[in-house]
């Protein structure tokens, strides 16, 4: 659930972060050291993280942006100027990291523009760990959409054929048709790569890419992108992992920082590159990537859009959407079921209507109409006791590729044929 602490309008972006977070800043102070009274009740309030791409967080924090010698956030290495562009190679045995208390003492003045954010005088933010790196911009808009382009563009021993990015392509839109609801976007044509959303690079990354890509790029890039598909797969779980599985995911992107800086050179070594050495301790901070990624923030821009109409205020149409939510929480139905049909087949013992449409909290959309949407959840169990469905449990086993998608599926025959999950699903359903 999200609510709107801030919201501010102007034709350029602010000069001085402190001023622009001046109001922040107090309320902020306020309700985390006397908390929130609701219902009569204390509540203790704690800020957990802040989501941000690089540009904005070096202008809160005050430091060298991604461009500059000492841009790191996380660690003290040193940029270096190689084939006119700022790169961060990597070292064996990696640099000093960062704290709060080499913040606030300004350990490493380079680091810093002028004087310190005034964050630091609200309780409980680390000026270090608290700014997640952010996999949305670093990996998703930074490393994969990256990589893609130099396939593409440069250097000349990793430039992909032009008849191989057709193949690419075609092979992705070959895949649309078996691309579920629970995707945001269809693929698209590698070609118009600048034009890709975060959401279509992170399919790319952990889903269709490693399709797509088998014996169309050479081993060792194919072996490059895997290391980071598979490193993302795992940090992406939802499901708290152990520490061996961190480490694993850990030294696979070491692996790939390594083996990039071979593959296509030093002088590509960027800030984003550098920064997948430290995004398996936001892991460990904040558990699962998607708890700390911009991705949910980004979509809820979609509903703060919707409001801006003419002679209309964003505030208080943001206020009365809350009420209404608060009115109709009661009258939310957990499942909805469309297209009644009695068609069958049926399984044995079981009777009443069917549907071809289920919906259950809006995140699983089970639609046997669409080819791409007769999925079903593998680890999925009859038995009565979940209120009106026969459903005892719906568990997640595989990273989201969109916030609706919550488990590995796998295909369903399509209406007709042999019982399959969706029918033994559609046919547990009393009315």
């Amino acid at each position: 659930m999200f609510f709107l602490v801030g919201l501010y309008h102007g034709y350029e972006k602010p000069c001085d972060s402190n001023d622009f977070l001046k109001d922040f800043i107090e309320e902020a102070r306020d309700v985390v050291i006397n908390g929130v009274e609701i219902n009569n009740s204390n509540k203790k309030v704690i800020i957990h993280t802040f989501c941000t791409d690089a540009p904005a967080k070096s202008f809160i924090l005050k430091t060298k942006g991604h461009a500059g010698f000492h841009s790191c956030t996380r660690c003290t290495q040193d940029g270096k100027y190689i084939k006119n562009r700022m790169s961060f190679p990597f070292k064996e045995g990696g640099y000093k990291k960062r704290t709060h208390d080499d913040y606030v003492n300004m350990t490493q003045e380079l680091h810093h523009v002028s004087t310190l954010s005034d964050l630091i005088h609200v309780p409980g933010i680390d000026m270090v760990n608290s700014f997640s790196m952010d996999y949305m911009h670093l990996v998703c808009l930074g490393v994969v959409r990256k990589l893609i382009n130099l396939w593409i563009h440069e250097p000349l021993r990793t430039r992909l054929p032009n008849w191989k990015i057709k193949q690419i392509s075609s092979s992705l839109i070959h895949l649309k048709l078996y691309i579920p609801n629970d995707f945001a976007r269809k693929p698209r044509e590698i070609e118009f790569i600048n034009r890709w959303k975060a959401t279509e690079l992170r399919q790319f990354l952990l889903y269709t890419g490693p399709i797509v890509l088998k014996k169309v790029i050479s081993k060792n890039v194919f072996d490059n992108f895997m290391a980071l598909s598979i490193a993302m797969t795992l940090l992406l779980r939802p499901d708290k992992m152990h520490d061996k599985i961190i480490n694993y995911a850990e030294n696979l992107l070491i692996y790939f920082v390594k083996t990039f800086q071979n593959i296509y050179g030093d002088h590509l070594a960027s800030h984003n590159i550098h920064g997948l050495l430290h995004i398996c301790d936001d892991y460990r901070r904040f558990g699962p990537l998607d708890l700390c990624s911009c991705f949910s923030f980004e979509n809820f821009m979609k509903t703060l859009k919707s409001m801006l109409r003419k002679h209309e205020q964003v505030v208080k149409r943001n206020e009365e959407k809350c009420k209404n939510e608060m009115i109709n929480t009661d009258f939310l139905q957990d499942v909805i079921l469309s297209n009644e049909h009695c068609d069958g087949p049926l399984i044995e013992n079981t009777c009443g209507p069917q549907y071809l449409r289920v919906e259950i909290k809006n995140k699983i959309n089970i639609n046997t109409k669409k080819t791409a949407d007769k999925y079903c959840l593998c680890d999925i169990a009859v038995a009565p006791p979940y209120g009106a469905l026969g459903v005892e449990r719906l568990r997640s086993c595989t990273p989201s590729p969109s916030p609706r998608l919550c488990s590995r599926m796998r295909r369903a025959s399509s209406r007709g044929r042999s019982p399959t999950a969706v029918n033994q699903f559609t046919t547990h359903v009393r009315a």
